[in-house]
């Protein structure tokens, strides 16, 4: 997989941050969830 697929830097959105393409989601956001030992899976 590559990440360039998947993640996006866009000046109209979240001020420039890197952001999951299609989404308003920084990859900070979920890096840190991830740090702080949230699971990658979601559950329902």
């Amino acid at each position: 997989m590559n990440w360039r697929e998947r993640i996006t830097v866009d000046p109209l959105v979240c001020h420039c941050k890197a952001c999951i393409k299609g989404s308003r989601v920084m990859v900070s956001v979920i890096l840190d969830n991830l740090a702080e030992g949230m699971s990658k899976t979601i559950e329902p």
